[in-house]
């Protein structure tokens, strides 16, 4: 397996990162609102397909409000609509450091993993072999090994557990 994840990320760094997140947390909380499952589900959704029909439907109530309902408040819809596109500008930036955050962990958690597999089998043959010292150590490995869960006491000639 070809090692992608090369580069220590300094805690400084990662402090760092994370005071930035805070401190945009912080600034955006007076204005972010909070929905139910059942809300995020039910309301209706500006996505790239109703946008230009958004703006066209804005620009021509601002030119004819003959046509508008009298509960129509124009600057709250241009409040509505201002935000919703600054708010998805932002959310794809956001998306994207998540996906490479997420990328990266993923990376190095699986190669932290696949590392760890080496020794891992080298203890369990050992074990097996009936190398001295090797079964304790295997025990205590396959007791955190998720597959390596054992629910029975295994024999010496049995070190993986499985009957």
């Amino acid at each position: 397996m070809e090692n992608r994840h090369q580069q220590s990320i300094p805690a400084a760094t990662v402090a760092e990162a994370l005071s930035y997140i805070d401190r945009a947390s912080e600034i955006l909380r007076p204005y972010l609102l909070s929905l139910t499952a059942t809300d995020r589900q039910n309301i209706p959704k500006l996505g790239n397909k109703y946008l230009s029909f958004v703006e066209k439907t804005g620009a021509i109530a601002e030119l004819n409000p003959q046509y508008c309902p009298p509960f129509f408040d124009l600057a709250e819809f241009k409040i509505d609509l201002a935000d919703a596109m600054a708010l998805q500008g932002l959310l794809s930036r956001v998306q994207q450091l998540a996906r490479g955050i997420e990328d990266t962990a993923m990376t190095a958690g699986s190669e932290a993993y696949s590392q760890a597999l080496l020794p891992y089998q080298t203890i369990k043959l050992a074990a097996k072999n009936n190398r001295p010292g090797a079964k304790v150590l295997y025990d205590e490995l396959a007791e955190s090994y998720p597959s390596g869960k054992r629910t029975h006491k295994s024999n010496p000639s049995d070190p993986a557990g499985q009957s």
